[in-house]
């Protein structure tokens, strides 16, 4: 089971999304997505079920931030 902070989030996928979006939008991102599950307060589970982001998904998410 993998989990995450707010700010382990950030570490590990910032480099995803070229430094563009912080913590907080990285998060909700994650969150929409459904790649994490809020577990408790500020810590979340990966979703070992989730399809990894497409590149039309990638590009998408480039334009809309």
């Amino acid at each position: 089971m993998n989990t995450y902070t707010k700010e382990s989030l950030f570490l590990s996928q910032a480099q995803s999304f070229n430094f563009e979006l912080n913590a907080e939008q990285i998060l909700e991102k994650a969150l929409e997505v459904g790649f994490v599950v809020k577990i408790d307060n500020d810590l979340y589970q990966v979703n070992e079920d989730y399809d990894e982001v497409s590149q039309d998904d990638i590009e998408y998410q480039n334009d809309t931030y």
